[in-house]
């Protein structure tokens, strides 16, 4: 009986994770490589109670997290709510590349939601991290979307940026990312949330982005 009882809290939890991914996704039309597909030019809210605090209970201590081939190692705080593929995968085209990771934490005194992504994407023959970064900002313009570069470090095989994701009536995104160029693809890793919310995860972005470790 208790069991079941919790299998029924979980599959509550993860059905309201995904509301909320839906949610938040539908403004998030205009990101990288055409991933992130959904409008919210007509979207109406769904009705829904936010969840109590109780529901993702914090967690202490930190998780890690590793990718399947080996060759990225994440660390991140132990509050993180790690999404099932079979949550996620429906969100996201894998035309261009695999979703690997993807994560959500929210900060409910503060109202902020944000989430932390990981992707492999396939990569052209002899392209480096600058096209790479090029071509990002025609995915974004071509969607009618604007990519700001607020600070960027740029090395041969590496790429730390943050960004701010602008669209005509759509909210402003800010995000911190880390590129990694494979022999064979490329890694990115995606930190994003409102730009109103951006103060609230500042911080604790950086440790996780600067921190990651890539072993090709």
């Amino acid at each position: 009986m208790e069991k079941r009882e919790k299998e029924k809290k979980l599959s509550k939890r993860d059905f309201i994770i995904v509301i909320l991914m839906i949610f938040f996704l539908s403004g998030f039309s205009f990101w990288h490589f055409k991933n992130w597909k959904k409008s919210i030019s007509e979207f109406k809210p769904p009705k829904f109670e936010i969840p109590k605090p109780e529901i993702f209970p914090k967690k202490e201590g930190y998780k890690e997290w590793i990718s399947p081939d080996g060759k990225l190692k994440m660390k991140y705080k132990g509050d993180w709510i790690e999404m099932k593929k079979e949550f996620f995968g429906i969100l996201a085209s894998e035309e261009k590349g695999e979703t690997l990771f993807f994560a959500q934490k929210f900060i409910f005194e503060k109202g902020a939601q944000g989430f932390l992504v990981v992707r492999k994407i396939n990569s052209k023959d002899g392209m480096n991290l600058k096209e790479f970064i090029e071509n990002m900002k025609r995915e974004t313009e071509s969607k009618g979307g604007k990519m700001e570069i607020l600070h960027s470090v740029i090395k041969e095989d590496t790429a730390t940026l943050e960004i701010k994701y602008e669209k005509m009536g759509k909210p402003s995104l800010h995000s911190k990312e880390k590129i990694f160029l494979g022999k064979e693809a490329v890694y990115l890793v995606t930190f994003f949330t409102f730009e109103k919310n951006w103060d609230a995860f500042q911080q604790e972005t950086e440790e996780i982005i600067n921190n990651i470790q890539f072993l090709e």
